[in-house]
């Protein structure tokens, strides 16, 4: 009966493997920015279920905890619901986590785009300051930046935060410059918590 099922699953994954994975992605060629930012988050995916690249912890193996949280979440925007990437979502619980559990005073985030991560850190460390960097409008970047990279980088996405206008807005303090040449001196030995999304 195993040998049964396991020709099944392998049979699935390869009828999965050629038509979820290439067939249907040709079917998208006329659209090829979008074919290449589902083709990266293919491969990011594939590494993460067969542990590829850096190892991966579960928070609870990071930091034990054995007691109930008390998630903030907001849930009134697309990022969160609706998301090109399903695993969006867990991503954002597990920070939620463990904010809550290290319990910093002040977090720096690189990468703020919409302004989603800055807001819920600041939401599940109320005792934090957060300071956020992202790279100012209409600008060009010092690294090389792929496909997928570049609609991150655009003016389109740099306002609207979603964090103005809410309680925690004055606990989040937005800066602007490319990480790779930010003058980083007057945060050193005084972040607790550092969180690389950008």
């Amino acid at each position: 009966m195993r040998t049964r099922e396991a020709i099944r699953a392998g049979a699935i994954g390869l009828r999965n493997l050629i038509v979820g994975g290439n067939v249907r992605l040709l079917a998208k060629i006329a659209q090829p920015r979008k074919a290449a930012e589902l083709s990266t988050q293919n491969l990011f995916l594939f590494d993460s279920a067969f542990n590829v690249g850096l190892p991966k912890k579960n928070v609870k193996e990071v930091l034990p905890h054995n007691n109930w949280s008390d998630l903030r979440l907001f849930v009134d925007s697309d990022e969160f619901w609706i998301n090109e990437m399903p695993c969006s979502a867990a991503d954002i619980v597990s920070l939620c986590m463990i904010v809550q559990l290290v319990r910093p005073k002040r977090i720096f985030e690189i990468g703020t785009l919409n302004g989603y991560t800055a807001l819920h850190f600041a939401a599940n460390a109320p005792q934090a300051e957060v300071f956020t960097l992202d790279l100012p409008a209409e600008t060009s970047v010092a690294l090389n930046t792929t496909i997928g990279d570049d609609r991150f980088v655009g003016e389109s996405l740099k306002s609207g935060r979603l964090y103005e206008g809410k309680p925690e807005c004055g606990r989040i303090h937005s800066l602007c410059g490319d990480s790779a040449t930010f003058d980083f001196a007057p945060f050193y030995r005084s972040i607790d918590f550092f969180f690389i999304d950008g």
